[in-house]
C-alpha cells in the first residue's frame, strides 16, 4: 500500500507544526480549480502540521472561495465528481476518493447573488451574467462587439 505521507517542503514535521501551530483558519482562493488529489494532499498535510489525524484538514477552517462556473481543475478531478466514478484500487483512484470525501465535509455555502464589478453599467452586468449560463440575446452580441 502507498504511504500518503505529502512533501510539504523539505521542512521537518517540527518546522511544519510550529509554522501551522497558530493557525486557525485557511482561504483557498479559485478553490473550484483544486483537482480531488490535491484536495487529498492537503487534508493530510494540516492533519499532520496541527498534530490532529482525526479531523478533517487538522481541524482548521478551510474557506473556499471560487466561481462554478470557470473550468475545472487542469489535469486533476474535479471536486463535484461524484465517488462511484473511482471505484478502483490504484493510487491515484484512492486520492481521488479522499479527496472527494474531504470534499464533501464543507458544511456551508455562501453564494454571492449581487454584481459589484459592474454595478455602475448594469446593462453589461446582465449580459455578461447571460453569457455565463449561455442564453445570450443578439442585444447582448451587439453590446458586446461595440466594446471591441
Amino acid at each position: 500500500m502507498q504511504d500518503y505521507s505529502v512533501i510539504v517542503s523539505n521542512k521537518s514535521k517540527t518546522e511544519l507544526r510550529e509554522e501551522w501551530k497558530n493557525v486557525a483558519f485557511l482561504l483557498v482562493d479559485e478553490a473550484l480549480l483544486l483537482g480531488l488529489q490535491l484536495l487529498a494532499q492537503l487534508d493530510h498535510a494540516l492533519r499532520v502540521a496541527k498534530e490532529r489525524p482525526d479531523l478533517w484538514f487538522g481541524g482548521i477552517a478551510l474557506i473556499l472561495s471560487g466561481d462554478s462556473f470557470q473550468y475545472p481543475p487542469v489535469g486533476g478531478s474535479a471536486s463535484y465528481t461524484p465517488i462511484s466514478r473511482y471505484a478502483g484500487q490504484t493510487d491515484d483512484e484512492i486520492q481521488k476518493r479522499l479527496g472527494r470525501l474531504a470534499w464533501k465535509t464543507v458544511n456551508t455555502v455562501v453564494t454571492l447573488s449581487e454584481q459589484q464589478r459592474m454595478k455602475r453599467d448594469p446593462a453589461y452586468g446582465e449580459a455578461v451574467s447571460r453569457l455565463r449560463v449561455r442564453q445570450c440575446t443578439y442585444t447582448d452580441l451587439e453590446l458586446f462587439n461595440s466594446r471591441v
